[in-house]
């Protein structure tokens, strides 16, 4: 993961693209890909923060699927 990481803050996509090649997000179906993607920005405290939010707000399908279920994930009831 940490190797993960350090692509992901070179270049986002291509940590992503790391994870995926190497099994550690599923490539299917597209539900648990968007969900591992979502746990990896949200569990992996080596993350640059301004890096997580290029990839959220890169105007590529997945990437709005992916901002969608990130802010989802997120409980704001009673705050």
């Amino acid at each position: 993961m940490l190797k993960a990481s350090i692509k992901f803050n070179l270049k986002p996509k291509n940590g992503i693209a790391y994870l995926i090649a190497n099994g550690l997000i599923a490539k299917e179906p597209m539900d648990l890909q968007l969900k591992e993607v979502v746990n990896f920005l949200k569990s992996t405290p080596t993350l640059d923060k301004t890096k997580i939010g290029e990839y959220l707000g890169e105007d590529i399908d997945f990437n709005k699927q992916v901002l969608y279920q990130y802010v989802d994930s997120f409980e704001f009831q009673g705050v």
